[in-house]
């Protein structure tokens, strides 16, 4: 099952594996419930940089990050991948 889970997470997440920014910028906007004010403060960024980024993630995804139920797809798609990864981080860090 830990398999299925990590396969899933790793299709999910695939199209941002190119673009830095995007899986930590997801991780915190998600973290913080979606609210653009202090998800761009957690992350330094203004908020119009922030909405742009998870615009490009909707994109790159297919996915409607006002659905719950993409927005937790991709909540449980990142914490298998933090299970996965040494430290229990996303692999890419850097905002």
């Amino acid at each position: 099952m830990q398999a299925a889970v990590a396969h899933l997470a790793d299709d999910l997440l695939a199209p941002l594996q190119e673009h830095p920014l995007l899986l930590p910028s997801l991780d915190v906007f998600l973290q913080h419930n979606g609210v653009w004010g202090t998800a761009s403060r957690a992350l330094g960024v203004h908020r119009h940089t922030l909405r742009h980024r998870m615009a490009r993630v909707a994109q790159l995804t297919g996915l409607d990050l006002e659905s719950a139920q993409d927005r937790t797809a991709l909540l449980l798609a990142l914490l298998a991948r933090k299970i996965q990864t040494p430290e229990g981080r996303t692999e890419s860090t850097h905002v």
